[in-house]
């Protein structure tokens, strides 16, 4: 196939995937289940349900533990415009509906402190079900690990430094403050190597195609540092993509486990933010629930994520696409393949 032919075709794809779903899917949205697990009842049905899924008793007990510790000042989301709270939940008739009744993104909460990451809650779970990245060190400088600047530029970084941190996770001292247990050598390790940012290689367009190998190469790279995703359950991500500056980075974690017909997440939402356990009918509704304060954030002009575009994923496949050069409609196309 010649050159032109084939980006036509590529772009009337796109054009016709954008108008499919930001028409049809507009009115088939599901309803969306949403606790901040500040009811006794609804935690330790979560708890339950992390175990059943495979996730050790000892790692939720410290998720319990964190939970309670959080919410014990009371929850400060702004919920003046949520419907009535019933049997410990919150219930919206579509993600947009819970969009438009938020005062800003759950991340933004103002808190008394700074807790937990979701990824050091996401990792503590992963520990507990087995989860681990033994080969994080080696051959460490040929897998493209980069440091994210403050004005959203790439720069190569040591082990040594890599190790230091630099913000990826909650130091160690504050983990065993709010944990109640040090974390361990290979929990850090899962952190790391999920949370780092990783140069892109190869000829890569802010395109569905060009994005999806973007993740291609992000998956590759974390089970190189040892990392094999659970089966139990999901790990959930959702992604910053920078091609100016040649880097993926994976900005939130959550847990997802299957319950019926339903999707249910576990995350932190942010440092100062809430706990959340929220109830999808799709994988599409959860990727608009995930990309909506990343892609507010990508609004921002003060940021690093200027700009970016977002992915959102469930393990090794990709459930949402929003390339950043796509309009706020052709933005709620979803490219899961059923």
């Amino acid at each position: 196939m010649d050159l032109p032919r084939k980006r036509f075709r590529s772009r009337l794809a796109w054009l016709l995937a954008a108008l499919l779903v930001g028409g049809m899917w507009r009115g088939t949205t599901g309803d969306l289940k949403l606790s901040f697990l500040d009811d006794p009842r609804t935690l330790e049905d979560t708890c339950r349900l992390l175990e059943r899924h495979g996730i050790s008793k000892e790692a939720v007990a410290a998720f319990k533990r964190v939970v309670e510790f959080h919410n014990k000042e009371g929850n400060p989301v702004d919920r003046s415009r949520f419907p009535i709270k019933r049997g410990g939940y919150y219930r919206f008739s579509s993600v947009e509906d819970f969009t438009r009744r938020l005062a800003r993104p759950l991340y933004a909460t103002p808190g008394p402190a700074l807790t937990l990451t979701c990824f050091d809650v996401a990792c503590l779970l992963l520990r507990g079900a087995g989860r681990k990245a033994g080969s994080l060190e080696k051959g460490f400088e040929s897998k493209g690990i980069v440091r994210v600047t403050d004005d959203g530029r790439a720069q190569a970084v040591t082990y040594e430094e890599f190790r230091s941190g630099f913000g990826l996770l909650m130091p160690a001292k504050g983990y065993e403050l709010f944990v109640g247990k040090p974390r361990d050598e290979m929990e850090t390790r899962l952190g790391l190597v999920l949370r780092a940012a990783r140069r892109l290689s190869g000829s890569l367009s802010a395109s569905r195609e060009g994005l999806e190998k973007a993740f291609e190469q992000y998956v590759r790279r974390v089970r190189e540092d040892g990392f094999e995703f659970p089966r139990k359950f999901k790990l959930g991500l959702g992604f910053y993509v920078n091609l100016r500056s040649r880097y993926i980075v994976a900005d939130h974690a959550f847990i997802c486990m299957p319950e019926g017909e339903r999707l249910v997440c576990v995350e932190k939402n942010g440092s100062p933010g809430p706990y959340v356990r929220a109830e999808f009918e799709s994988p599409a509704d959860l990727a608009r629930y995930v990309s909506w304060s990343l892609l507010e954030a990508a609004k921002d002009p003060k940021v690093k994520e200027r700009g970016n575009s977002v992915l959102v994923s469930l393990n090794e496949e990709l459930i949402g696409v929003f390339p950043s050069r796509a309009t706020p409609k052709q933005r709620k196309a979803f490219f899961r393949k059923d």
